[in-house]
């Protein structure tokens, strides 16, 4: 019961960072992709340790996931069924 609460909250978090901002962009705006980077390791970190694992594995996890998506969404292009995997493979919901 605690996982699918801690994931439950996760989960909404996340949501809140990357769209919880105006007409359901980033929190932060589309041109501060990094401090939302930064927002999304502080929340992972954060809830890692609150559960009793490292922050910064928590952290470095947000970062990177985040950042490899911002990366993914504008390099790797087209409209193909492919191209959606290969962006959710590399950095998670970048449609």
């Amino acid at each position: 019961m605690r996982s699918a609460a801690f994931s439950a909250i996760e989960a909404e978090l996340t949501k809140g960072i990357g769209h919880g901002g105006t007409n359901g962009g980033p929190l932060f705006g589309e041109g501060n992709w990094h401090i939302t980077a930064l927002a999304h390791g502080v929340a992972q970190g954060t809830l890692g340790w609150i559960s009793n694992d490292n922050f910064w594995t928590g952290f470095v996890s947000g970062v990177a996931s985040h950042v490899s998506g911002h990366f993914a969404g504008q390099y790797i292009g087209g409209n193909d069924v492919g191209s959606y995997f290969a962006r959710s493979a590399v950095g998670g919901y970048r449609w």
